[in-house]
């Protein structure tokens, strides 16, 4: 029976965020495209996407996007007493990620860690949906998933992580440095008996993007060729 209900809650996580994402790409809202950028990396996403009510807005570090849920609206999935399955879902779509100096992005890394718990008996799940889309050439996709599930009485709160990582310039025939990102996060919990009760929440999201370094030898040869122009005009 608890295998049984694992499956139902996934399915019924995974159709209820595939509606979002459905709903959002047929949404009306007004766009206002934010922008920011690290030393190597920028990121172009709309802010008014209703997946950032319970995401947060990101905050860029380094070369990084991190989400902290948890402001009004939680980003959380309850069941208690029997009431069967409660779900939080969220699709964002970060318009663009590219590379400031042309070079190709090798990996971009989601992270999501958060707390659950379940009291007496019941189940949680999460589920992880990572895609990126050449903007050059929509034939070129790479998509990774990853997914968390718990069910029995955790003897009190736990932790849970979850990783999904895609890599364009392995996955992708053409260029790799411009790009379309999405990122779909599911939350269940359910409980089927009275006096049971089951959490789980979403506490921060990571964006780790990693680009193709440039050759220690182009970096020489771009250099040489700059002095050999500075000593030209010191002659000239």
């Amino acid at each position: 029976m608890e295998n049984f209900t694992m499956r139902q809650i996934k399915t019924s996580c995974l159709a209820l965020a595939s509606l979002a994402a459905i709903a959002l790409a047929g949404g009306t809202a007004t766009a206002a495209t934010v922008e920011a950028c690290g030393d190597l990396v920028c990121y172009q996403w709309d802010d008014s996407q209703p997946a950032l009510e319970l995401l947060g807005d990101p905050v860029l570090v380094g070369n990084d996007l991190q989400f902290t849920p948890g402001g009004e609206t939680p980003f959380r999935a309850d069941s208690a007493d029997g009431s069967g399955t409660g779900t939080a879902n969220a699709t964002l779509i970060i318009d663009r990620v590219y590379t400031v100096g042309g070079q190709s992005i090798q990996s971009i890394a989601v992270s999501e860690e958060g707390d659950w718990e379940i009291a007496q008996g019941g189940a949680v799940a999460a589920d992880l949906y990572v895609q990126g889309v050449s903007l050059s050439s929509v034939m070129d996709i790479a998509i990774d998933t990853d997914s968390v599930d718990a069910d029995g009485d955790s003897g009190g709160p736990q932790v849970w992580g979850a990783l999904a990582e895609i890599s364009p310039e392995g996955s992708f025939a053409g260029s790799s440095n411009d790009l379309r990102l999405t990122l779909q996060n599911s939350l269940a919990a359910f409980t089927g008996d009275a006096g049971d009760s089951a959490f789980i929440e979403k506490g921060v999201v990571t964006v780790v993007t990693s680009v193709v370094p440039v050759p220690a030898a182009a970096w020489l040869f771009g250099s040489a060729l700059g002095l050999l122009a500075w000593v030209r005009r010191r002659t000239a």
